[in-house]
């Protein structure tokens, strides 16, 4: 008995050791490389010019914190990063007086905006206003299908009030290609009519009120999806900018249309 008991050890023991041996170091039990795991952070992009410590100064303040996506598939990481770098600097180009300009970096943009500044303050003797853009973007959605990231986009240039917006960038998980909404939600009629009917419910809107006499610019009264559509683990995500379907006082719309209701109508699994 003594005898079976110490073979049945020593086949056990030579057993694990192979096992020990054979184990690949960085791949864990279900066989993926821990290189091949997409990672995300957030790169600062800061300038600062004139003396912004009291109001009514020369002060231009940009602030850009542009998501990059390290470890992964070469392919798909490329592609993700090239693709949010692309979208920064065209962002910060639409700002610029003379936006025919081409640039590949955002460092180059961002002085591009300064030396903007710096010439309006010349040719405009009084001119003493605290200028400033930032932009934010943060990972909505991250598994084997979509990876969404919501850019936030704020700005005060002069006048009444500044400006704000969101952008959505969705993207193949597989590949790191830049999709529409389109390629995830297969039934679009259905749909629009799942997403106006979130909408009411975040309007406070009757079902049969007239949304042109409610005060907002749908042509004829008929519903419109965003521009923005996004994704979570949550849902379909919708937000309506200020001024694209209501006036600025208004503000933006942004509600959550759950998996559950259209999982049928998607590629979602």
């Amino acid at each position: 008995m003594t005898n079976k008991l110490l073979l049945l050890l020593s086949i056990i023991l030579v057993f694990g050791t192979f096992s020990c041996i054979f184990d690949k170091p960085g791949e864990d039990k279900s066989g993926e490389s821990s290189s091949e795991v997409l990672e995300f952070s957030k790169k600062n992009f800061e300038k600062k010019f004139g003396d912004c410590s009291y109001p009514d100064s020369l002060c231009y303040q940009l602030n850009i914190q542009n998501i990059e996506v390290k470890g992964g598939p070469d392919e798909v990481r490329n592609s993700i990063n090239n693709e949010m770098n692309s979208y920064i600097i065209t962002t910060l180009s639409s700002f610029l007086s003379d936006d025919s300009q081409s640039y590949q970096d955002i460092n180059q943009c961002i002085e591009a905006l300064v030396q903007d500044y710096k010439k309006i303050s010349v040719e405009f003797e009084d001119f003493n206003q605290d200028w400033n853009i930032s932009i934010d973007t943060e990972l909505k959605n991250k598994d084997d299908e979509i990876i969404s990231i919501l850019s936030s986009v704020e700005s005060y240039l002069g006048g009444a009030h500044g400006n704000h917006w969101n952008d959505f960038l969705n993207f193949d998980a597989r590949n790191g290609e830049l999709i529409s909404w389109k390629d995830i939600i297969t039934d679009e009629i259905r749909f629009t009519e799942i997403v106006e009917a979130g909408f009411r419910i975040e309007r406070k809107l009757p079902p049969n009120a007239d949304l042109e006499r409610e005060g907002y610019f749908f042509d004829g009264g008929v519903f419109e999806l965003p521009e923005n559509i996004g994704f979570s683990d949550q849902g379909a995500i919708l937000i309506y900018n200020p001024y694209e379907v209501a006036p600025y006082s208004m503000g933006s719309t942004e509600f959550i249309i759950p998996w559950e209701e259209i999982r049928s109508i998607s590629t979602k699994q």
